[in-house]
């Protein structure tokens, strides 16, 4: 269910943390999952984001906990500057950072640097005062969850597997991955964040 943002609760939102907005201007397909407000305020601009589905849960938590520690990683990003829940709408509120969209400027030096930010943030440990939905539905313990996506996978191999009606693979090849998840059991695994969209235009 895609959300309807009325620029005023943006400007309630900013108005509850002691700013008073001037302008409030939506950022229009750069991304799909928030809602992206730019707001200039009587001192600096601020950005308010806003998930674009109103079903979806809170993960502006795991957001700010990971921007924090990018920080400290050396990875430029904007600093949290609140984080709320407004009439039942949650929000964060960041530093605004001018700059150019890397889908504008797409370049051999733009992918270049987002590989350099990609292994940046698989270096961040992944330590105890991280939030919970920073984690699979397997529990926190990485190595235990990547065993136990393994087995959920290899007990879809099965004749009812939806993925066949979907014609993602064929059932003749079922036999061929499951050796290959099986053989995944053994592989020694380094665990890290990963960014999942990390992308030109971020």
């Amino acid at each position: 269910m895609v959300r309807r943002v009325d620029p005023a609760l943006v400007r309630e939102i900013i108005a509850a943390h002691g700013l008073r907005p001037l302008d409030v201007e939506e950022l229009v397909g750069r991304g799909v999952v928030n809602r992206v407000f730019v707001v200039r305020t009587e001192s600096d601009p601020v950005v308010v984001r806003i998930a674009a589905d109103s079903l979806r849960a809170d993960e502006f938590e795991v957001e700010e906990w990971c921007l924090g520690r990018a920080t400290e990683y050396g990875i430029p990003g904007p600093h949290v500057i609140a984080r709320g829940n407004i009439l039942g709408t949650t929000y964060l509120i960041e530093s605004f950072i001018q700059g150019r969209c890397g889908i504008d400027e797409a370049s051999v030096d733009t992918w270049r640097l987002l590989a350099e930010y990609g292994e940046a943030v698989q270096a961040i440990p992944v330590t105890d005062d991280a939030p919970q939905g920073l984690f699979s539905r397997f529990g926190r313990n990485p190595r235990v969850a990547w065993d136990a996506h393994l087995a959920y996978n290899l007990d879809q191999l099965e004749e009812n597997d939806p993925l066949l009606r979907l014609k993602v693979y064929r059932a003749e090849q079922q036999d061929e991955l499951r050796a290959e998840l099986q053989a995944l059991r053994d592989v020694e695994m380094s665990f890290g964040l990963g960014h999942g969209d990390l992308a030109p235009r971020t």
